[in-house]
């Protein structure tokens, strides 16, 4: 915290004024103070989708590094795609549902949250991939599918 030191009448030698009693007592300060609220949640939500994207980049790089998890990608039938789309959403609801951040959330919160992470593992992994340049034209969409 800031601390001003502002020189007074003669029977006073100082006062001592925080910023934020300057700030409480100017008038915009409602205002400021509304504005700043509501863009706590996009911020928090912003932040949210930041450590997501980076746990998963914490492990998933490491699989590129192994030509079978490319080989599964590019070869994998699609009904063993879905089949493993399905499962991984089973794991991420029961993980959300076990040790998310609400305790007694409905179950349409836990969804919500367990397809969240999958859309962000989703775009996580296509935007990596992008950046490779596994996803370009003439690429088949099976085998961009299989990859991401």
């Amino acid at each position: 915290m800031l601390i001003l030191v502002v020189a007074g009448p003669a029977h006073h030698l100082s006062k001592l004024i925080s910023v934020q009693q300057i700030l409480e007592e100017a008038p915009l300060h409602n205002v400021w103070t509304a504005a700043r609220s509501q863009a706590q949640p996009w911020r928090d939500e912003l932040n949210d989708l930041v450590r997501a994207l980076s746990g998963g980049f914490l492990f998933g790089i490491p699989l590129l590094h192994t030509m079978e998890m490319w080989w599964i990608g590019a070869f994998i039938e699609p009904w063993r795609l879905l089949v493993f789309l399905g499962v991984s959403f089973l794991l991420n609801l029961m993980l959300s549902h076990f040790a998310g951040f609400h305790k007694d959330a409905p179950l349409t919160s836990t969804t919500e949250e367990a397809l969240e992470a999958m859309a962000i593992g989703l775009v996580g992994a296509a935007m990596t991939l992008l950046i490779l340049g596994e996803i370009r034209p003439g690429v088949p969409l099976n085998a961009i599918v299989g990859k991401t």
